[in-house]
């Protein structure tokens, strides 16, 4: 049961932080078209 907990929140984190690297990356392109 952890083992799959530890699994479960290990994919989460790694969609999440996915997800934030996106985001940085469109936020930097739309800075960088806007300036």
């Amino acid at each position: 049961m952890i083992d799959a907990l530890r699994y479960e929140w290990i994919r989460i984190r790694t969609v999440r932080s996915t997800y934030w690297l996106t985001g940085v990356a469109l936020a930097f392109a739309l800075l960088v078209a806007v300036a």
